[in-house]
């Protein structure tokens, strides 16, 4: 059970610490080994911070570790269902929920280094697993290419039908011109025919 230690320094202290683990976590791990590729920078931020002040929030109460780490595993894994986002994106996205959970429980709990190791150890293991994959002979011939992404409004909700997906990102390729590798379909609106469209595509890069 958690609970106890309840105090304003205990806050901007643990606040503080989740704050530079998140910085660190999202914009020089992540965003540096995406390739700038900010789509889900103020998610990562967003998730983090509510997910700190939740907890710390809960810690005033009588609830168990098990009981909050299962309902903020739960909304991690809800996520938005306006789009499918990468399995990438939701591992860093349930780590980026994690270090506020963590931090936001210790806060309420006698202060103690311990909290430093499980922020150090997430935070250090992202980065050692992105330098290593992130080498050139990392994965050798079948190496993931460096996408890039951007959303698109598509005017044309015939060609989104699972067979016809060939000639959608060939329609897609000639409108916008970029070497799109993947597309991931969202928001369909019937009454203008349109279809919001993430396009993932080969950055210049890459290209090089």
């Amino acid at each position: 059970m958690i609970g106890g230690y309840v105090t304003i320094e205990n806050l901007l202290t643990f606040y503080g610490l989740n704050l530079v683990s998140a910085i660190v976590f999202i914009v020089f791990v992540y965003n540096r080994y995406r390739k700038n590729d900010t789509v889900f920078v103020f998610t990562f931020f967003m998730f983090n911070t509510i997910v700190f002040f939740v907890a710390y929030m809960l810690s005033a109460v009588d609830v168990s570790f098990g009981f909050a780490f299962g309902l903020f595993a739960i909304f991690g894994i809800l996520r938005y269902r306006t789009e499918q986002v990468a399995i990438k994106e939701m591992t860093y996205l349930f780590g980026t929920i994690t270090i506020g959970l963590i931090n936001g429980l210790a806060a309420s709990m006698d202060p103690s280094l311990s909290v430093l190791i499980p922020n150090i150890l997430i935070v250090g293991l992202a980065f050692i697993l992105e330098v290593i994959l992130d080498r050139p002979d990392a994965y050798r011939d079948i190496k993931e290419p460096i996408l890039s992404s951007k959303m698109i409004i598509y005017n044309n909700t015939d060609n989104i039908r699972p067979e016809k997906q060939d000639e959608l990102i060939t329609d897609l390729v000639s409108i916008t011109g970029l070497d799109i590798i993947d597309i991931r379909i969202g928001r369909i609106d019937l009454l203008t025919n349109s279809v919001r469209i993430r396009v993932f595509y080969k950055s210049d890069e890459e290209k090089k």
